[in-house]
């Protein structure tokens, strides 16, 4: 006999759904005006580079200097009105005026580019048994920056892809 589903457990699903489609409290909309180029469904070796294609107008935005990409591999991107320079721990900001700069981001997988395309290396093993026959998932998510490194609204891209961790 099967069971039957009760109200009080479609309405957690459909909580957890609602959550899900949340970061840190912030609503995120995915939106139209990039497409990632497939990665294809088979494991791929590091290097791995992103790349994404743009209408023409988030092109012109970009080109006229208004707006950056900003991509963050294995983690959340920051919410809307939050600053790169949010990322800086204490040590960071007393250490250098200029931090988080281009390399202190890219250590914690976070970049900055004004391009269609990026590559990724040294993304660390996210498998959890660290068996060869288990897929290492990576996600990689774009959002829009200005030029002072500030989210500007609440549009995302995102794409999962594979790591090869059976090659030498």
């Amino acid at each position: 006999m099967m069971a039957r589903p009760r109200p009080g457990r479609l309405a957690g699903l459909l909580v957890s759904s609602a959550l899900l489609a949340s970061c840190g409290g912030q609503t995120l909309q995915r939106a139209s005006g990039l497409q990632f180029q497939t990665l294809g469904d088979e494991a791929l070796a590091q290097p791995v580079t992103l790349s994404w294609d743009v209408d023409a107008a988030l092109q012109a935005r970009v080109d006229a200097g208004e707006i950056i990409f900003g991509v963050f591999v294995d983690r959340s991107p920051l919410p809307p009105g939050g600053s790169l320079r949010d990322l800086a721990d204490d040590d960071c900001r007393n250490r250098v005026v200029t931090c988080p700069d281009a390399e202190w981001l890219a250590d914690r997988r976070v970049f900055a580019t004004r391009g269609a395309a990026l590559q990724v290396s040294g993304l660390g093993d996210r498998r959890t048994s660290k068996r060869d026959n288990e897929p290492d998932r990576h996600r990689a998510v774009v959002v829009l920056l200005d030029s002072t490194g500030t989210r500007v609204d609440e549009s995302y891209w995102d794409v999962t892809f594979l790591i090869d961790r059976t090659a030498p």
